[in-house]
Formats: structure tokens, sequence, C-alpha cells
């Protein structure tokens, strides 16, 4: 950067949009997560048998709908304040330059005209 101060605001949406790849992969989690206790307690169903799996099944596939949940509420998050950042950022550029393309050279005379620069 050139002096400049802001945000990187590409590199928090590409992370954004990373999560939302992540969260389209767990999309399917709570189904899957039960067709794998299903296919356990089938190949298990012998002698000695091993009970419990749909209990085991149904507590923790509660848990497997949070978690995609979460990781879709996380990547929407993620890009959103990316968004509201660049926002942010454009508009206090906008302020700070009064739409110039650079800072004003004068330290704060852009805030009060009236002031004298001496050089």
């Amino acid at each position: 950067m050139s002096g400049e101060v802001a945000a990187n605001t590409g590199d928090a949406d590409s992370g954004g949009e990373q999560s939302q790849n992540a969260a389209s992969y767990l999309r399917e989690l709570p189904r899957d997560f039960q067709e794998a206790v299903d296919e356990a307690k089938r190949l298990l169903n012998h002698d000695p048998t091993i009970g419990g799996w749909g209990g085991f099944g149904e507590q923790h596939g509660t848990h497997m709908e949070q978690v995609q949940a979460h990781a879709a509420t996380l990547a929407t998050n993620i890009r959103s304040g990316a968004s509201r950042v660049s926002s942010t950022d454009q508009s206090a550029e906008d302020d700070f330059t009064g739409g110039r393309a650079q800072a004003p050279i004068d330290g704060f005379q852009h805030l009060n005209p009236n002031i004298q620069v001496n050089r």
C-alpha cells in the first residue's frame, strides 16, 4: 500500500466464500450421520448385539443439525461483515477526502477553510 489505511475486504469476502463452500458440504450432515448410524446398527445386528443406536442417532443427530446451521450462519456473517466493512471504509474515505482521490495535503485545513497555511 502507498500510505493508505483500508480494510482488506477482498480477503474477508474470500474467507466468507470459503466458509460458504464448507457449509455447503455440511448441508447433508444430519442425513449422512443418520445413515451412518443406521448402517452401523445393521452391520452390528448379530450376537452379541449392541443396543441404543436409535437414541444415540437422535441425540447426536440434533448436534449435527446445529453444526450445519452454525456453519451456514458463520458464512453469512463473514460475508455480511466484509460487505459492511467495505461500505464503512468507502464512506470514511469519501468523508475524509471530500470525494477526492487523495487525502488533503494541508492537514486539517479541509475541516476549516479559514485556516491559513504558511509555506
